[in-house]
């Protein structure tokens, strides 16, 4: 039972990347560094005890749910050239689904059940009893306990973790993997269409992702900012937005019993203006207007679904999946084996979203007898608790090295490691133990610190809330099969007449404040585009891309040096009348952007092949602390370098950097490195095979969770 300690305090919940505790004060909580401005302020803090066996349980109930949804659900069923929407009742058996041998209604394909390779409760001898065979909706779930335990929570603890276990996984995850293999790229790189991931929009990100709430129970905003860190390693956009509204919502059902409850406090983790937002609020609306009517409300959720751009299966499609986890929980309310039905058969990618639904579940009730779903998970692969892991080295998604990790893992052990991952992660946000409690620093989610406006993503068919100077000719157009735009069907095309900007104008920035922009762009090879903000009094801010022939994401830092600020985009001088620019998806957000220190503040010369930098260790780090080390760079290759990262003379890593335009003196973007200290002082070597960019400033600032990828 949880039992609320009558103290509240003030906290701003942080992520430490490694085994470090950090430094804590007299009361036991952790120092951290004051946010910038009132949106990004502290939450409340209230500490909340827990016995650790109803902890433990919890996790327990989280863990085997995920994999009896899984079992359970029903993916990919097609109805001739459309998916099937709401499968008969009659198909549902409660962990026997078409994923645990049964293809009495639906066989995913691969021959009879005892070879089937998509029969993933398996019988392998090991003591008679089945087991749960590896899949990618929860392999990487449970390879991150290890990476945690092993080598830390940043993102080179992650690359090095899947280089030395060499990962097995679909989709953006595999690409990821090649990535890693090839140069040691460091996420969020590894997760991104310019550095070649084909398939970073895909599910990956979310259904590998989420049970990372286990590890934060009560403190939704580390839960927030560690999905972030792990999900773009493998993927970006919607995917991850709904990575962390999961993880939010496992998070918050250590302490809250009403899945209503739960995903209402977790929609914060969804900013305003994504579309993961408005599919929540699309697939709310749908079961309030059809309360007894769930396949009407489906059809309503897939009827409003819209283009993506590279999908390929739109039962893949992230933001469907999600809405039809929102129904599945609203029409189950709090019964377990009905919100696993529903999951299981409203179709699309139903086996992860059951998994996704079921686990939350599982963590509100717990792994108890009684409940009635207890005898059923524990005859099928639970075993009493000699229940075990298949890391099955004949399938397409495992851990991989299995002589490395292990073929058979305990499921106990499994949720052994989530535990001490919680106890780690406790310890370094402010909470304590004794021998039987957690003493937990429950919270809320910080407020949404999007700064959205209808029409950013041209879909209201119009030029609404966009501005010109009149230069050229700007257009919102329609492209239904996405050559050009994002997402949806409809984006904007700036055509250059002599230096044509199109911008929006704010006026309800925070003077003092700093702001991200993520955009999707792509020009002709010749054009040469600027992202700017400007207050029509101080220097105009500005960061430059060339060369983008395919769509890819780019992303502004800028400090509002007014509350009315035009930021936008312009095309560069050398740029030729008839110079194209497409763009979609242009999302704002505030964010806490702290200097930690400065290493160099002035132009440095050219360099050739690489350039090494003696980097100090900020006064007020912490020993494991990840942070971010940001280079002003130019380079005008005509493509993105891969860019190698060496620390005191060892390769760290690697990371992108893109082409900026004609010249090396006047157009700039930053190159981010997610980094570790080593020492007091580390030589950090940038590597690029003999090619030429140029660097200007270089700050060490603090790590932040984005909240568009």
């Amino acid at each position: 039972m949880t039992k609320r300690i009558p103290l509240l305090v003030l906290s701003t919940l942080l992520l430490v990347s490694c085994g470090s505790n950090g430094s804590s004060n007299a009361s036991g909580y952790t120092e951290t560094i004051p946010a910038p401005s009132t949106s990004m302020d502290s939450v409340p803090v209230e500490l909340v005890s827990i016995s650790k066996d109803e902890y433990r349980n919890k996790t327990l109930g989280g863990l085997l749910g995920h994999m009896a949804g899984f079992l359970s659900g029903y993916e990919f069923v097609w109805d001739g050239p459309m998916p099937r929407i709401m499968m008969p009742d009659s198909w549902f058996k409660f962990c026997y689904g078409p994923y645990a041998g049964n293809f009495e209604n639906y066989d995913p394909g691969g021959g009879p059940a005892e070879t089937n390779p998509y029969n993933r409760l398996k019988n392998t001898g090991l003591k008679g009893e089945k087991e749960v065979a590896s899949d990618d909706d929860y392999h990487l779930d449970i390879f991150a306990q290890t990476i945690m335990n092993e080598y830390g929570f940043t993102s080179k603890a992650i690359t090095d973790a899947w280089y030395d276990y060499k990962v097995y996984d679909w989709g953006g995850g595999n690409d990821a993997m090649a990535l890693i293999n090839k140069n040691r790229m460091l996420a969020p790189y590894t997760g991104k269409i310019e550095s070649g991931n084909r398939y970073g929009w895909c599910t990956e990100a979310y259904i590998e992702n989420e049970t990372l709430g286990m590890d934060a129970g009560g403190m939704p905003n580390v839960a927030v900012n560690l999905t972030d860190t792990f999900a773009s390693n493998v993927g970006y956009y919607d995917s991850i937005i709904w990575a962390k509204f999961y993880s939010a919502c496992y998070s918050i059902a250590y302490f809250d019993n009403d899945v209503y409850s739960i995903i209402e406090k977790a929609k914060k983790a969804m900013p305003k203006g994504s579309w993961p937002r408005q599919m929540f609020d699309i697939a709310k609306k749908a079961y309030e207007d059809n309360p007894h009517d769930m396949e009407t409300a489906a059809w309503t959720v897939v009827n409003a679904r819209r283009n993506l751009y590279r999908l390929d299966n739109i039962q893949c499609d992230p933001s469907v999946n999600g809405g039809f986890a929102i129904l599945s929980l609203l029409y189950a309310g709090n019964n377990y084996m009905n919100a696993c039905k529903y999951s299981s058969l409203m179709g699309f990618d139903g086996d992860c979203t059951a998994a996704t639904v079921t686990s939350i579940l599982g963590i509100i009730n717990g792994f108890k007898k009684g409940n009635p779903e207890y005898q059923t998970i524990n005859d099928s692969f639970y075993h009493d608790g000699e229940g075990t892991y298949y890391n099955d080295q004949n399938y397409t998604t495992r851990i991989g090295n299995v002589e490395k990790y292990g073929l058979h893992i305990k499921l106990d052990d499994i949720v052994d490691l989530y535990v001490k991952n919680f106890e780690t992660l406790l310890a370094m946000n402010g909470g304590t133990m004794d021998d039987n409690n957690y003493y937990v620093p429950v919270s809320d989610l910080k407020e949404d610190s999007s700064v959205s406006f209808p029409n950013n993503d041209g879909e209201n068919r119009n030029l609404e809330n966009w501005q010109t100077n009149g230069n050229g000719t700007f257009t919102n157009i329609e492209d239904t099969v996405l050559d050009n735009i994002h997402a949806g069907s409809f984006g904007f095309k700036l055509v250059n007449g002599g230096q044509t900007s199109a911008f929006h104008h704010f006026n309800n920035l925070r003077a003092g404040s700093y702001y991200r922009v993520s955009t999707y762009v792509k020009t002709n090879p010749e054009a040469v585009v600027l992202i700017y903000a400007n207050d029509g009094t101080n220097p105009e801010q500005t960061m430059s891309f060339a060369n983008c022939s395919n769509l890819l994401n780019k992303e502004f830092i800028f400090k509002a040096t007014s509350n009315s600020m035009d930021v936008g985009f312009k095309f560069g001088l050398t740029s030729k009348n008839g110079d194209t620019l497409y763009f979609d998806d242009f999302f704002v957000e505030e964010i806490d952007y702290t200097v930690l220190s400065k290493v160099e503040s002035s132009t440095m010369p050219m360099a050739t092949g690489s350039i090494t930098k003696p980097i100090a260790m900020p006064s007020n780090y912490r020993e494991g602390e990840e942070v971010v080390l940001r280079f002003k760079f130019a380079q005008k290759t005509g493509g993105t370098v891969t860019v190698g990262v060496y620390r005191n003379n060892a390769l760290y890593g690697s990371v992108l950097a893109s082409n900026t335009g004609y010249s090396l003196t006047t157009l700039s973007s930053y190159i981010d490195v997610p980094y570790v200290f080593e020492k007091s002082t580390d030589y950090v070597k940038l590597s690029f095979d003999g090619l030429k960019i140029a660097f200007g400033e270089i700050d060490v600032i603090k790590k932040v969770s984005y909240q568009f990828r």
